[in-house]
């Protein structure tokens, strides 16, 4: 009887866990379109930013360069939801 509920109490810790983790899920990337960079001279980038969860991430912006520069754009950047 208790190896049961042992193993319907894991189960259901199981299924909650992989609900959890659902919803969206950002990639991001930036990139430099200029050939060389050059003091003085504009430079071009591209970012892309692809959804690789189950679920719409919107809205979706990206508010500030600093959260680049600073190599954590989970920790810096506000929830999606």
């Amino acid at each position: 009887m208790c190896t049961m509920r042992l193993l319907a109490f894991a189960v259901l810790a199981l299924f909650a866990v992989t609900q959890a983790e659902e919803g969206a899920r950002l990639l991001a990337s930036k990139s430099l379109l200029n050939r060389y960079a050059v003091e003085g001279r504009d430079l071009t980038l591209q970012y892309n930013i692809y959804n690789v969860g189950s679920r719409s991430a919107l809205p979706v912006h990206l508010d500030r360069e600093e959260s680049w520069l600073s190599g954590s754009l989970i920790e810096d950047s506000p929830p999606i939801l």
